[in-house]
């Protein structure tokens, strides 16, 4: 009989270990990059909604180091927010430009994703005027100069 290889046994005896390792390590941080997106947007909801209602503007002061609810903020710039619910349906949101003033809407998903941005040259100093609505949630034709962009 001869003995057995503990050189070949023990480099195959890691291999598993080190490939479920691997797969555990990936699996973790896929895990980690897909729910950070979620977990950022749930706290900054949270810190949006202890001073504002839910579907409501609120205007925030200029900011300051005390002031920054939302994470480096452009002091040269007034922000307002308006945290939204669309569970009861689709919600209609104007804003008016000021002019000779720069002013934009910007709407962020779920995971932080831009889902719409328009700025006062885009819209030509007409009101800015969206519909924000789930998949499958009915929403009103639009057409015309006065037409909503649906989101």
């Amino acid at each position: 009989m001869t003995a057995p290889d503990t050189k070949a046994a023990s480099k195959n005896g890691w291999a598993g270990p080190l490939l479920c390792a691997a797969a555990l390590a990936f699996g973790a941080y896929y895990a980690t990059l897909a729910a950070t997106p979620y977990a950022l947007m749930h706290v900054a909801l949270g810190r949006l909604t202890q001073h504002a209602q839910w579907n409501y503007f609120t205007h925030s002061p200029p900011v300051d180091a005390r002031h920054q609810a939302i994470v480096r903020p452009s002091p040269d710039l007034l922000y307002s927010a308006c945290p939204f619910d669309l569970s009861a349906g689709p919600l209609e949101v104007r804003a008016w430009p000021i002019p000779g003033h720069y002013s934009s809407i910007s709407v962020f998903d779920a995971r932080t994703d831009v889902a719409y941005v328009r700025n006062d040259e885009q819209m030509a100093g007409r009101p800015m005027r969206l519909i924000l609505a789930l998949p499958g949630q009915a929403v009103p034709a639009q057409s015309g100069p006065d037409a909503a962009d649906v989101v």
